[in-house]
């Protein structure tokens, strides 16, 4: 994922064919900020002659602060809140990837006009709009990822307790239920005789 999104950036801002001189390393590094939280000495460096030194100046320093991350939560959080984010990304950019689709399908019959077809031209131009929904999942969980922060102990054992919560709903198993609490004694009759042993009903005693 690290390295498809630097490949995105790289395309937009260098390019495989440009000249040196002709690389926007600046906008890069502000770039590469934005999606990552992270500003790698992109513009000063004087060894960076190719491209694929760029290329993996960025990816191994994002890989780095993410295996900081790692470090700080434990691999185990660390996957969770991957997974959680990620599922929030899919669910938002796949409904709007829907949504662009019934856009799409209203206006393809005026292909016709141009002497295209129409079912063809829906294939690919909804082929296309899914790869680019692909892409913005990657890099809006990316992005999120490396965003958090947990600032005190008791956030991290909340998440904890989360994820293990949905491990536990995951295999199907009960959680603990609540004990019910049994009467030690029998329960009084309001004519029963009073157990003080005053000799009275229950209801003209103690019950009154």
């Amino acid at each position: 994922m690290v390295e498809e999104i630097t490949g995105d950036l790289l395309s937009e801002f260098v390019g495989e064919k440009n000249h040196p001189q002709d690389w926007n390393l600046k906008a890069l590094e502000d770039a590469v900020f934005q999606q990552f939280k992270l500003r790698p000495n992109i513009a000063n460096a004087k060894d960076l002659t190719s491209v694929d030194a760029i290329r993996s100046l960025i990816v191994e320093n994002v890989r780095q602060y993410l295996r900081g991350k790692e470090k700080e939560f434990g691999p185990d959080l660390m996957t969770y809140l991957m997974k959680v984010i990620m599922l929030q990304a899919i669910d938002t950019h796949w409904k709007e990837h829907l949504l662009s689709m019934d856009h799409l399908r209203e206006g393809i019959g005026l292909r016709g006009y141009g002497q295209k077809d129409p079912v063809r031209e829906y294939q690919r131009e909804g082929y296309a709009m899914f790869m680019e929904m692909i892409g913005r999942i990657k890099m809006d969980t990316l992005e999120k990822l490396c965003l958090v922060r947990i600032q005190r102990e008791e956030e991290v054992e909340e998440i904890r307790q989360k994820q293990k919560q949905d491990y536990i709903l995951s295999r199907g198993e009960d959680t603990p239920a609540h004990q019910t609490v049994k009467r030690e004694t029998e329960k009084i009759g309001r004519n029963d005789p009073c157990p003080c042993g005053s000799g009275k009903k229950y209801k003209k005693c103690c019950g009154a």
